[in-house]
């Protein structure tokens, strides 16, 4: 235990260094700076009737009334932020903060890197990156990231899809070729590595799922891996409730309820949580009782055999 312990220290501090190292490299990308034809959304919570959508003209300048024309080309978006905020306080002092951020087709030209990095953030890349570059882009991993399971989002509404990439092992394995390229509008997501939790034995899953029973899974698996490797959730099955059990060090136990559901139609980390050995899942079974008595053989069977007996008496 103390070896494992000594291993995961050592681990971590290898790689924070090494995208401290990584990050001081001058790489290909840069954090978006503006150009002409951008369109910008200006947001004024002191003042609302100054909110407004500005465009970036042929000369580099948005125009803002009472204020003028203020030159933001080649400015990041923080600092044009900035500049705009202190032209503003110069006609209105009572401002203390804005919010500016790019909208429609120009907002889908950046790449979202949020999470445990150092530095989460929108970012414009000269060429398309992958995952491991961008996290290098936002200042790199922090120590408390879970890298085993990096998550790329893509597409928006219905074509929205989700997908997990093992970065450690990548890293492990020196074979960032293997990284496919990230597409601008992606966001990439980089969980918190959770407590570690001192349970030992297989992990239990009962309840609405195909094969309920013990697993023994290896390596980091989450809510949605165990689902899977019970065959998957039967059809009676209430995502919305899924409780796991987990012993906790000195004896106690937590309970935590998670929406699988909320997980699998947005892709929400907090709704696929890590499973540790020793948790015990239970998936409990949908509580509508029209649902279930119509879908379930045997209380229509039941229902049916009432209803012939009550005819039965009554024409006798």
């Amino acid at each position: 235990m103390r070896a494992s312990f000594v291993k995961f220290i050592a681990n971590t501090v290898f790689l924070v260094l090494l995208f401290s190292l990584l990050g001081v490299q001058q790489i290909q990308s840069q954090q978006i700076r503006l150009r002409v034809g951008d369109k910008l959304e200006l947001k004024v919570q002191e003042r609302q009737e100054l909110d407004r959508q500005l465009e970036i003209n042929n000369k580099g300048e948005v125009l803002i009334p009472v204020v003028g024309a203020i030159q933001l080309m080649g400015l990041r978006l923080l600092e044009a932020e900035t500049l705009i905020l202190e032209e503003l306080k110069r006609v209105y002092p009572s401002i203390s903060r804005i919010n500016l951020s790019l909208y429609g087709e120009e907002s889908k030209r950046l790449i979202y890197v949020q999470g445990e990095v150092m530095q989460p953030g929108r970012y414009e890349f000269a060429e398309e990156p992958n995952v491991w570059e961008a996290i290098r882009e936002a200042g790199g991993a922090t120590p408390r990231a879970l890298l085993e399971a990096v998550r790329i989002i893509q597409g928006e509404g219905d074509e929205q899809r989700t997908y997990l990439v093992d970065l450690q092992r990548i890293i492990n394995d020196g074979n960032f070729d293997s990284l496919s390229k990230l597409k601008a509008g992606d966001t990439v997501l980089i969980p918190e590595r959770t407590a570690q939790v001192s349970a030992e034995g297989n992990i239990k899953i009962m309840g609405a799922v195909v094969r309920p029973g013990s697993y023994n899974l290896t390596g980091i698996n989450r809510l949605e891996d165990i689902i899977l490797a019970a065959g998957g959730v039967s059809d009676n099955c209430n995502l919305k409730e899924i409780q796991i059990i987990r012993k906790m060090p000195g004896g106690s136990v937590m309970k935590i309820v998670v929406n699988f559901e909320k997980y699998l139609k947005d892709g929400q980390l907090d709704g696929d949580p890590v499973i540790y050995p020793g948790d015990l899942i239970n998936v409990p079974r949908e509580t509508n009782l029209f649902k279930t008595i119509f879908t379930t053989p045997g209380y229509l069977f039941a229902m049916i055999t009432v209803g012939i007996a009550l005819t039965n008496l009554l024409i006798r």
